[in-house]
């Protein structure tokens, strides 16, 4: 009896529990079947690979550069370019040498002459003229023109007569530029003067006298004997490079050819060896 009381208490609870049970079914019916499972994986695995394939897309990382200190953007100042040192002349300017010298002059600026000079009066007592025109000469010739005038005024010579003194050419026979061009030589046909009258060069000059000892020789006439005498000395004092009359090459029959050396490569006035002649 006390069996069939408990069953009989139990049995509302039981009718009320049962409906229950399709309730907790329809719950479990709720969750996500089992096909979206694959689907949301597939979904996550596309996505993993999109990031992936991102990921590859960028570029590889690039060492780091070095820092460069950023340009100024002033210009730098332009640099002057150095002027060419002017070459030395040991005896200083060549033409305040002549103006001290009281040489009348004035410029004339000629092709290849350095220092070039227009002599417009007496060079050392001794006036120089020629049919062609006025002396244009290189200035450290002019020096020495103005130097050598106590030697021919000392045998009586207050005039000469040069035939050439700056004129472009060549050296007879040869690719070389004659120091003519420069300015540097002249040709001096004849001297004169009041008591010596004009001793001609070509007519005068005798040749074959003299030589490394005794300069002068035994002359046969007074005007042979002066020409001579100024041969010797002119190439003796230093004053020229070259003193070449007619006994130097048939080029030089009819004048002596004197020559300076230019300004720059004279040490002194005065060489202290003889010029060639």
């Amino acid at each position: 009896m006390r069996v069939l009381g408990l069953l009989l208490a139990l049995a509302p609870s039981a009718a009320l529990a049962a409906p229950a049970a399709p309730a907790a079914k329809s719950a479990k019916s709720a969750k996500p079947a089992k096909s979206a499972k694959p689907a949301a994986k597939s979904a996550k695995a596309a996505a993993k690979s999109a990031k992936a394939a991102a990921k590859s897309a960028q570029p590889a990382p690039q060492p780091a550069a070095k820092s460069v200190p950023a340009a100024d953007p002033t210009p730098a100042p332009a640099r002057a370019a150095a002027p060419k040192p002017a070459k030395s002349e040991p005896l200083g300017s060549c033409t305040a040498a002549l103006t001290a010298r009281k040489v009348a002059w004035k410029p004339a600026a000629r092709p290849g002459i350095a220092h070039g000079v227009e002599i417009t009066g007496p060079l050392g007592g001794v006036t120089l003229s020629s049919p062609s025109g006025p002396l244009v000469i290189d200035c450290s010739l002019a020096i020495s023109l103005d130097e050598a005038g106590r030697y021919l005024r000392n045998v009586g010579v207050d005039a000469l007569t040069f035939s050439s003194a700056y004129s472009r050419r060549l050296v007879r026979g040869t690719n070389r530029p004659s120091k003519h061009s420069y300015g540097l030589a002249i040709d001096v046909s004849a001297f004169s003067g009041t008591d010596l009258g004009t001793l001609a060069v070509e007519r005068d000059y005798e040749q074959g006298l003299g030589d490394s000892v005794d300069c002068l020789g035994r002359p046969l006439t007074q005007g042979g004997a002066t020409l001579k005498l100024l041969q010797c000395q002119l190439a003796r004092s230093g004053l020229f490079y070259l003193v070449l009359s007619p006994d130097y090459d048939d080029a030089h029959h009819d004048h002596f050819h004197l020559e300076a050396k230019p300004w720059s490569e004279r040490a002194a006035v005065r060489a202290p060896v003889p010029a060639v002649y």
